[in-house]
């Protein structure tokens, strides 16, 4: 429907896509009850699987707080997230490290990957838009967490020699390994 070139085919393709979200969630939403989805119009392979690899960064701190309040039990308010460029010669990911206020210790960490040479350039050039970092904090800001301190400068990509876990940040800006408390509930919960 979209595909016709004409002057409102901007908006019938915004309508096509509606239409689609709203047909997938009244079908999966009731099968995926507690969690969060999104869904993507219909477009190229290659545009969709880049759309999603953008889409799924924020999900994924979002998940990681709402899972550190479940088997952790810290509230979001709890939290403490430091954000660390890393890479070299330039920032490939992000690495947010999460750690409660009472505590320097790294109980969890998020990777946000940089995926074009804009967002690992966007730092040093005035676009007059959000930075990265300040996206990231931004996000977790919406999910409560008021303790985020940002790292300047770039970090190396360091992992466990062990097990090839990546490090995180701490407050301090040391690198760590991250250790969950041992009263952690990693058994899942049952939503449906």
């Amino acid at each position: 429907k979209w595909q016709t070139s004409d002057a409102n085919a901007r908006e019938r393709r915004q309508q096509c896509y509606n239409d689609w979200a709203r047909a997938c969630s009244a079908v999966l939403d009731p099968l995926f009850t507690g969690c969060r989805t999104e869904y993507l119009g219909v477009d190229a392979y290659y545009s969709n699987n880049r759309e999603a690899d953008h889409k799924i960064r924020p999900l994924v701190l979002r998940a990681a707080i709402a899972w550190l309040h479940t088997a952790v039990n810290i509230s979001s308010d709890k939290l403490r997230a430091v954000i660390v460029g890393c890479g070299d010669p330039v920032i490939q990911e992000y690495r947010v490290g999460f750690s409660t206020q009472s505590s320097k210790a790294v109980i969890y960490g998020c990777l946000w990957p940089v995926l074009s040479k804009e967002e690992a350039f966007a730092d040093l050039i005035d676009a007059g838009q959000l930075s990265t970092a300040d996206e990231i904090a931004a996000i977790l800001k919406e999910e409560g967490v008021t303790e985020i301190r940002r790292l300047p400068g770039l970090h190396a990509c360091e992992y466990c020699e062990d097990c090839g876990a990546p490090y995180f940040p701490d407050a301090l800006g040391d690198m760590q390994h991250p250790e969950l408390p041992e009263d952690a509930n990693l058994e899942p919960i049952q939503f449906h």
